[in-house]
């Protein structure tokens, strides 16, 4: 009888161990917070501009967007970049009835963008900076980009050149980045190059080259040849723009004057 008490009282004993001990990691795992699964990243911002913000991540505002910074193992991604140009994209028109049989450039003043293609087949596009003038050059020094059929007249290295663009920061080194692609236009200076202001591409801010970013040029120079084929696109909407603006001159003139001519009738 005694010794059934006494195994009775060990199981008893050892249940209320195991229930305390129970009880005590129980209490452990509600102090950690219940989970050890990190916090997700939450997506904030507005539809169009989403940042990710959460565990090793921050934002900052970058050209007033805001987009997600990596600073950790997971990556933010910007979208202030410029996308890719997809090798499926339509081709240009021009490019698409082009009856070229090897390697060509294409500029299309319209759109900023320069068209390494291939035949009729585009191969790769970049953004480009034009002069700061629309329209076809018709003298030098009137800041435009001249138009029609040209050619690869030689490849320099420009790492080394200087100018001064007279906008008051004096001498700019490597103005025009790694390379200049000097083109066989009929007029002196004017070809493809580099820029120390990537922030121009997409505007009208040279005086008469055709502007890439540094990095673009790299990947175009290797696949450029001397006496390559160069098509510079009118600028239609701006020659649009500046017949329209001469044509409303014109009229405004021919008004004054017949305006002059009834006064002295009366």
């Amino acid at each position: 009888m005694y010794g059934r008490a006494k195994g009775n009282f060990l199981v008893l004993s050892g249940l209320a161990v195991a229930f305390f001990v129970g009880l005590v990691s129980l209490g452990a795992w509600e102090l950690r917070g219940g989970t050890e699964e990190p916090p997700k990243p939450q997506i904030v911002g507005s539809a169009f501009k989403p940042a990710i913000v959460g565990p090793e991540l921050h934002s900052e505002k970058v050209d007033a967007a805001v987009v997600a910074k990596n600073v950790g193992a997971n990556k933010g991604v910007r979208d202030d970049v410029e996308p890719p140009r997809h090798a499926d994209a339509p081709a240009p028109a021009a490019i698409a009835r082009s009856g070229e049989k090897g390697r060509w450039i294409y500029i299309d003043k319209a759109g900023f963008r320069l068209y390494l293609a291939e035949g009729n087949k585009v191969i790769d596009s970049w953004g480009v900076a034009l002069g700061k003038v629309t329209g076809n050059k018709a003298k030098a020094g009137d800041m435009r980009t001249p138009e029609g059929n040209f050619s690869v007249q030689q490849i320099q290295d420009a790492s080394s050149w200087t100018h001064d663009f007279k906008d008051g920061k004096g001498v700019i080194k490597n103005a025009y980045g790694p390379w200049f692609i000097r083109l066989k236009t009929g007029w002196k200076g004017i070809g493809i190059h580099g820029t120390h202001d990537p922030d121009s591409i997409g505007t009208l801010a040279s005086e008469g080259c055709i502007r890439m970013r540094n990095e673009d040029l790299q990947k175009l120079k290797p696949l450029v040849a001397k006496g390559m084929k160069v098509v510079i696109a009118s600028n239609a909407a701006g020659d649009k723009e500046d017949a329209k603006g001469a044509k409303g001159a014109s009229e405004k003139g021919a008004k004054e004057k017949n305006s002059l001519k009834s006064g002295k009738k009366k």
